[in-house]
């Protein structure tokens, strides 16, 4: 472009009229640096982001920025495949330094004093997750007993919902609230945990659409890894079988144009193959499940991202936009069930009916592994598989068949979420497995492996992570819902401690000895026995 246009048009004066809104010195650079283009599908394509913001802007208010640093070292590291420590987001923050100059000036005066304020921390917070933890369970035990007992439950069944619940859920409140305190200050419940409290209400109803559209695929890969629990296998391999249900559903969509339902049929076979092959391994070879599935996680990212990109030619992939072509027409599954149109009451583009195929599987495979001989034999073989192959069990066809279904599951979430028009795939994004397939293993560790329970897990995970998009973004980092979901996980595998002691109070430690007989029978001297 000449020189005289950018002059006629004030281009300089105008950017660093911009500049001075600026708080952070690498955003002030970069626009400083910014020059006029000359493309006109790069102008276009710039005009369209800028209707985005300014769309955005609109709706949601301008963000408010205060006391920003700059983050391209720590985005530099993140894009390549580095993950960022809590130290790292405390201490940008701020938190941290402050934390750290009161104890330096007020408590630590010597290096063994530093020890002692390192193990007195630890031990605190030790102590008093396990007291809460111990206290809460032993007071509401005899509750649930009483209740499980009149309603014909088994003290091993209300023993596991007792201790999963209380050891996530009303934890979530206090320690969710403490990282969020550590992060924000005095802003930590006006602009932090009231938005994840409130999650898809904070803002009704595109909010509420959104939580649905998430649920969906969290739903099936809960399930992906709680049939494999079932069965007594560890499936860590839902995201590559996600990420091949995601690419089969694509190819039909995007290459061939079949009807959604053929599409969504295509991720459920691709995702089964995926999940056969560990399965394979395990049966004949005796390979760990857990090592197969975590190598054929990343053979199936990098090699559907290689064919999906194509050199940036490939049939699927949108070079302008770096990232796969938006699913349309037929393939899109309907957003409309009984004549109910959830997309016009949600206010949300990619609310379809996926949200009721999640459930409809849910209740199906409960059917399957509680009310059916097969379903039997593959939690039997999973509890004792010696057991199981002297009462005339194939182990290894169940093994196969339990990773064939949890493939299968995990690649139908996939076509859920894809097929709804919810996000386009990026192939450049080589190095990040899908995180529904690992939020998978959070929801089934919170449903205790239940098909119903890992429903409401799995909607409860979605209004965290979508409360968490609510947040200021100046003040909390959009990891931190994930952080919080973290600290629930780690409360409910910590339950299992708690487990056997909840037992023992249902079902009681020590039983009385019966007394011995009293009998009537005579001596041979003719007196009669004392």
């Amino acid at each position: 472009m000449e020189t005289s246009y950018l002059k006629t048009l004030e281009l300089d004066k105008i950017i660093a009229r911009a500049a001075e809104g600026c708080v952070c010195k690498e955003a002030k650079a970069k626009l400083l640096a910014l020059e006029p283009q000359c493309d006109p599908d790069e102008v276009r394509y710039a005009l369209e982001q800028t209707d985005a913001i300014n769309t955005l802007l609109i709706k949601n208010g301008s963000p408010r920025f205060g006391g920003v640093e700059g983050v391209s070292a720590l985005a530099a590291r993140a894009v390549k495949g580095g993950v960022l420590s809590m130290g790292e987001l405390l201490t940008r923050s701020g938190c941290m330094e402050a934390t750290v100059n009161w104890l330096n000036s007020s408590v630590i005066k010597s290096p063994r004093g530093a020890e002692l304020a390192i193990f007195s921390l630890s031990t605190v917070f030790g102590i008093l997750i396990a007291a809460i933890n111990t206290i809460a369970n032993i007071c509401v035990a005899p509750f649930v007993n009483a209740i499980g007992r009149k309603n014909n439950l088994h003290p091993y069944r209300s023993a596991n919902i007792l201790a999963t619940t209380i050891c996530s859920f009303p934890f979530f409140v206090p320690f969710g609230g403490c990282v969020l305190l550590l992060l924000g200050g005095d802003k930590a419940y006006s602009d932090g945990f009231k938005q994840i409290l409130l999650g898809g209400f904070y803002m009704m109803p595109s909010g509420i659409g959104k939580e649905i559209v998430t649920a969906a695929p969290l739903i099936m890969c809960g399930l992906s890894v709680a049939f494999a629990f079932k069965t007594g296998l560890f499936n860590i391999g839902a995201a590559g079988q996600y990420t091949l249900g995601a690419f089969g559903g694509l190819v039909f969509a995007l290459l061939l144009h079949a009807p959604w339902w053929v599409c969504l049929l295509a991720s459920t076979v691709f995702g089964a193959i995926w999940g056969a092959i560990p399965g394979i391994f395990k049966a004949y070879l005796n390979v760990n499940e857990v090592i197969t599935a975590i190598m054929f996680n990343w053979i199936g990212l990098y090699g559907c991202n290689t064919i999906m990109y194509g050199r940036g030619t490939g049939a699927m992939y949108n070079a302008k936009q770096s990232k796969t072509f938006a699913v349309t027409g037929q393939s899109l599954i309907p957003s409309k069930l009984f004549g109910w149109d959830m997309t016009e009451t949600f206010g949300y583009k990619s609310c379809t009916i996926a949200i009721f195929l999640a459930i409809l599987v849910a209740i199906l495979l409960y059917v399957v592994i509680n009310k059916t001989t097969f379903g039997y034999e593959l939690k039997a073989c999973g509890c004792n598989k010696n057991a199981a192959k002297y009462a005339g069990i194939d182990e290894k066809r169940s093994i196969i068949l339990s990773m064939i279904i949890a493939g299968a599951l995990a690649g139908f979430g996939a076509g859920l979420y894809y097929l709804s028009g919810a996000a386009q795939w990026i192939p450049g994004d080589s190095t990040a497995l899908p995180s529904e397939g690992f939020d998978g293993i959070s929801v089934a560790l919170l449903a205790s492996s239940d098909p119903i329970a890992a429903i409401f897990s799995a909607i409860f995970i979605s209004h965290i992570s979508t409360g968490g998009g609510f947040m200021n973004a100046s003040l909390f980092p959009p990891e931190i819902a994930d952080i919080i979901s973290g600290i629930i996980i780690y409360l409910c595998a910590f339950s299992l401690l708690f487990k056997n002691l909840i037992v023992t109070l249902f079902t009681g430690k020590h039983k009385k000895a019966p007394e011995p007989a009293k009998t009537d029978a005579k001596k041979p001297d003719g007196k009669e026995a004392q």
